[in-house]
This record gives structure tokens, sequence and C-alpha cells, in this order.
């Protein structure tokens, strides 16, 4: 798959695929790629080459409504546009479904409380959204998204300039939509995160891949030094990934 912009290839020779269940992260340096391929795979973003099947489906194919009920996309820095409380604010991920937020059916309360539940909500349903922290409004924002039921969710940086509390529960939410059967892609800048919580990672570089695989494969020292111009040890402790990064 390939991606052209004004007259510029910014994305090329991408191949891979994503099983149910599998939580794949997206990594390298600024500029990359990532979110043009996060973007192109949500259907934001027109390719040049190749095609993008969904369950052998082609994306191109697929009516925007069945799209966004299939896929969800969480963008780098979502945006709160209207002073809506949280309630109304995770009920907007059941658009896709056809409901509104004056018209919520049985289906759609019961995928917005689970939403909340497992988003850690509850206490914060009557609050208006930009009353919230920054930590507080990205759970919203990703509540939101669990509330659409999709089966693969496309998230761009989702735990950007979150302290590491609200990163973990972020993290962990995404990793349990995987194992419930879904499937999670995710752009992250922090390389132990990405190998403690990933199943495979994407290297990308300079718009191609570079290094794909298991975090132990893709994170080792010579493909880090060559992406990042960083050195690198890759560490298990604990039976817990991580990777430890310092510039030489």
């Amino acid at each position: 798959m390939g991606v052209v912009r004004a007259g510029r290839a910014v994305l090329g020779g991408v191949d891979t695929a994503l099983d149910d269940g599998e939580f794949l992260g997206l990594i390298g340096p600024n500029g990359a790629g990532k979110t043009t391929l996060l973007r192109a795979l949500a259907g934001l973003e027109r390719t040049s080459s190749g095609e993008i099947l969904y369950h052998g489906e082609h994306l191109a194919t697929l009516p925007p409504a069945a799209r966004a009920r299939h896929c969800g996309y969480h963008p780098q820095a979502p945006e709160l546009h209207w002073p809506l409380d949280v309630a109304s604010i995770v009920a907007l991920g059941r658009l896709p479904h056809g409901a509104s937020l004056e018209r919520l059916a049985a289906a759609d309360h019961e995928a917005i409380h689970g939403a909340i539940e497992r988003t850690g909500l509850a206490a914060l349903v009557a609050r208006r959204g930009d009353t919230l922290s920054g930590g507080e409004l990205a759970r919203v924002h990703m509540a939101r998204l669990l509330a659409g039921e999709h089966r693969v969710l496309l998230a761009d940086e989702p735990i950007a300039n979150l302290d590491p509390r609200y990163q973990v529960e972020i993290m962990n939410v995404l990793r349990e939509h995987a194992r419930r059967g879904g499937a999670v892609i995710v752009v992250l800048h922090d390389l132990a995160i990405a190998a403690r919580y990933c199943d495979r990672l994407v290297l990308l570089d300079g718009g191609r891949v570079r290094a794909a695989g298991s975090p132990h494969e893709v994170l080792a020292a010579h493909e880090l030094m060559g992406a990042f111009g960083v050195g690198a040890d890759y560490l298990a402790m604990s039976g817990i990934a991580g990777a430890l990064a310092a510039r030489e």
C-alpha cells in the first residue's frame, strides 16, 4: 500500500495483516508515516497503490456507515467541540449505528454503560467535558470509541502527554479489547510501553516498513539505531518486556 501527497510518496510498500485478538503497535521516528498509515486504514487518507481489505471486503467499496461500524478511529488530539456532559460525549460513539443523542435504543444504552464502566467514568457521567482534566478527558474519548463496538480500533498516540497512571489505564483498556476478540492498532512513541503491551510491532522509517515482528525482533539495537539514531537494550524482567534506549 502506498500514499502519495503533493507528488511525493509519504508511504510505500506497506504490507501487513491484523488478526482478531491481536494488539499491533506502530512505532518510528517523527514523519515516518505512522499517522498516514492509520488514517489510510480508517479510510480517511486516499491510497495511491495497493488495497485495504476488511475480512475480504475492499475498504474502498464499503459504504461509510458500514466502515464506521467496523472500524473505530482515535485521532492524535481528539477535540471537544461542544460543552456536552460525559454521558453525551460517550453516546456519540453510537452514531454509526443510527443512534442520536435524542434517540437511543436499549442496545445503545447497554453499549454506552459498558464503555463507561470499562473506562472507570461512572462518577463523572454528569460532568461537562470542558471541566475535566486532560487524563479524564482522554478516558472519555476512549469510552466514546469503545461505545461504537467496533471490531477494529485504530488509536493514534492515545497516551501522549498523559501521566503514567492514565497511560496504563488507556493501554489496559485497549489490550482488553483485543483479549475480547477485537483487534487494535496503536501508534506509540514510548518503546517500553510498546514492548510491554503489543503482540507485534511495525517499525516505520521514511514511509516504509523497516522491521516487523515481535517486540524482541523489532526492538533490536541495530533497528533502533538505524531508525532513531540511538542505541537500545531489550529487557525482560519478571516476565514483563521493556526497552531501554539511550543516546550514544
